[in-house]
């Protein structure tokens, strides 16, 4: 706050921020569903998460409807967060609204961290000028197709403002913020995480690096960064392990390779382009540049200034194929697939700048009414130029989502199995596109089903099936394979007669087979683990023990009295 602005502006400012967000709204209001090109996918996943929550699996790594009823691993590869919000409300909403209300949802999230940030950067005006510019840079809203994403870039602004806090104040609360809220990137979007992490840990550093006790604001903001990355280790550690176990090979094709992916300078500053920074963020954050360099301005405000600079160069660059030799040569670029992504992170960095042009040129405006119409200007300016980027269509009928079998045939109509681009986590082991109806009658009798494959040299006496196991009781007349019919992982475990045995998969389709001599037998089957999740959750076990410590006994900073 400043000594010229009105009080009531602190309670009035989140309001009016809130209320900025509805030309982003609009479009997801009404009763017709946007047509997108990864919206469906993303929908169909947040189906498959409804139907896993509904059966009480509350972290699904294999997801048994996916594939046709075979099963995917598509939560133990890809971040599942952004699917929480849209599952749970699918229990009371048709899923395509629930969709789209989580894409409202998601954009307020990203307002009000843009002007928390906005607000320490140089007081309500400022923020929301930063929620304005950050929600309405062009290449936000066309995001809405792709809710992990959504949900990332959502949360960058809050991960600034956390670390920032923290650099500053060491504070124990600051601390859980800065974690928590850092740990949230891997689980919203792993592709995200790539490029957001390592660019806010910089700044944070940078601010640790110019407060009076420098080491210890260092040490915290470290301290913060490795628990966050420990804290999700049971996510990420079995994602990097495991990428071998499914067909990511589908994606080495030319769509997908970053050298043809990259964007020409010219297309990164046109107006009326979703994939552009935009000009008004750009043109009012080289003037918040030059405002935070030429008049006197805490050594935070200038390391952000002039680090929000440095992150929107680097950016821009690497979407341009002059960058093309780092992308050849740092090993987590190439993770990252489309160049376009980092238009997010300057997108970032340009409203930060403009934040503060807004934010420190109202602060020089002693008239209270035309400091307001300085802040409704721009914020007008930065939607209005957003809007042709705004423009969408929308589908003749809405998607079916009711039950799993739309699912199913969505996989089918489309090719995208596993409600995936190009059918990337299909298990390395299955050869051949799965049967596609295979369980389609099952499916409409109810689960759990029978699932071994029909065998005339067995009998079977009784049997209890689940969704991700079973328990049997047969004869088998002469040495015999019981097939399973679930795509064969590592992790599914079996036992005949109480003695462990060795499933492995068929030959093409890959499903699950195990040996048994001839005999009564009592066979049972179930998903388990594997050894890079039993470490990843390991190391995220005692990281969370670590953090616990560290919060119970946190030295007290000079901003945190001790109480007495």
């Amino acid at each position: 706050m400043t000594e010229h602005t009105p009080p009531i502006l602190k309670w009035a400012a989140p309001l009016i921020t809130v209320l900025l967000l509805i030309p982003f709204a609009a479009p997801f209001l009404g009763t017709a569903h946007p047509e997108s090109g990864d919206g469906l996918l993303n929908l169909y996943r947040a189906v498959a998460l409804r139907d896993a929550l509904s059966h009480g699996d509350l972290w699904p790594r294999l997801l048994t409807v996916m594939h046709f009823g075979y099963g995917g691993l598509n939560f133990n590869y890809y971040a599942p967060l952004s699917y929480y919000l849209p599952a749970v409300l699918g229990f009371g909403l048709d899923a395509a609204v629930a969709y789209r209300l989580t894409v409202v949802a998601y954009a307020l999230i990203a307002a009000l961290g843009a002007y928390a940030l906005g607000q320490r950067l140089a007081g309500p005006l400022a923020g929301i000028g930063l929620a304005a510019a950050f929600v309405y840079m062009p290449p936000y809203f066309g995001t809405f197709d792709r809710l992990s994403q959504l949900l990332a870039v959502a949360l960058l602004p809050w991960v600034l403002w956390a670390f920032w806090r923290l650099a500053e104040h060491r504070r124990r609360a600051d601390f859980a913020l800065a974690v928590g809220l850092l740990a949230l990137l891997p689980l919203a979007h792993n592709i995200t995480t790539v490029y957001a992490a390592p660019a806010a840990a910089a700044i944070a550093l940078g601010i640790a690096a110019v407060q009076p006790e420098r080491k210890q604001s260092i040490g915290v903001v470290v301290a913060a960064c490795a628990l966050a990355a420990g804290l999700t280790a049971f996510f990420w550690l079995p994602a990097l392990a495991e990428q071998d176990l499914v067909q990511l090979n589908r994606l080495d094709i030319p769509r997908f390779d970053y050298a043809n992916n990259f964007l020409p300078v010219a297309q990164t500053f046109s107006p009326g382009q979703g994939l552009a920074v935009g000009l008004p963020q750009v043109i009012l954050g080289a003037g918040g540049l030059v405002l935070a360099l030429r008049t006197e301005q805490p050594a935070a405000i200038r390391v952000v200034a002039v680090g929000s600079a440095l992150g929107f160069a680097i950016s821009v660059f690497l979407t341009t194929a002059a960058s093309k030799f780092l992308w050849d040569t740092l090993p987590l670029l190439p993770i990252i697939l489309f160049p376009k992504r980092l238009l997010y992170a300057a997108g970032l960095f340009a409203a930060v700048l403009a934040a503060l042009a807004i934010g420190l040129v109202a602060k020089r405006i002693a008239n209270t009414p035309l400091r307001l119409g300085w802040v409704a200007l721009c914020a007008a300016v930065l939607i209005g130029y957003a809007q042709p980027a705004h423009s969408i269509g929308y589908m003749a009928e809405p998607p079916r989502t009711a039950e799993v079998l739309d699912l199913h045939n969505f996989e089918r109509e489309t090719g995208f199995y596993g409600a995936t681009s190009n059918g990337e986590f299909l298990p390395v082991f299955a050869r051949e596109d799965p049967y596609t109806w295979r369980f389609t009658d099952r499916y409409i009798d109810g689960e759990p089903f029978a699932r071994l494959a029909p065998n005339d040299a067995l009998t079977v006496h009784s049997s209890t099936w689940e969704r991700k196991s079973a328990t049997l009781s047969l004869t088998a007349s002469q040495p015999a394979t019981l097939v399973f019919e679930w795509f064969y992982l590592p992790g599914w475990e079996v036992t005949v007669n109480g003695e462990t045995a060795a499933p492995t998969p068929t030959d093409p389709e890959g499903l699950i087979a195990v040996d048994v001599p001839a005999g009564d037998h009592t066979v049972r089957i179930d998903y388990g683990t594997t050894m890079p999740r039993v470490a990843g959750s390991a190391v995220s076990g005692v990281m969370l023990l670590a953090a616990v410590g560290l919060l119970v006994w946190w030295p007290v900073s000079p901003a945190e009295p001790r109480s007495p």
